[in-house]
């Protein structure tokens, strides 16, 4: 994953993206800031601590349900769903709040 100051594990970024599950029970000191979002995980095991500036952010969306929105990764780019979005299982469907 490509950015200033962007920490996570490279084993779990697939072109050039990963999708973090953030939930009270995954993480620890997690710190959802106006600049980054920190927190500490185990990925395979291993202790990692991530940090990924806010303006690295692509979607936020929550895994119950679905719902969240996809922020614009360029100018006039916020219209598309966030990769890696859960195959609709009976759920709402994600939609992009504006």
């Amino acid at each position: 994953m490509e950015g200033e100051d962007v920490e996570v594990p490279d084993d779990y970024v697939k072109d050039g993206r990963i999708v973090l599950g953030i939930s009270p029970r995954s993480v620890r000191a997690l710190d959802l800031g106006n600049e980054a979002i920190a927190f500490g995980a185990r990925f395979g095991g291993r202790h990692f601590d991530v940090n990924v500036p806010v303006r690295c952010v692509l979607a936020v969306y929550a895994r119950e349900n679905g719902k969240g929105i996809a922020l614009a990764e360029e100018e006039g780019e916020g219209e598309q769903p966030p990769p890696d979005t859960p195959p609709n299982k009976g759920r709402p469907k994600l939609r992009v709040v504006s």
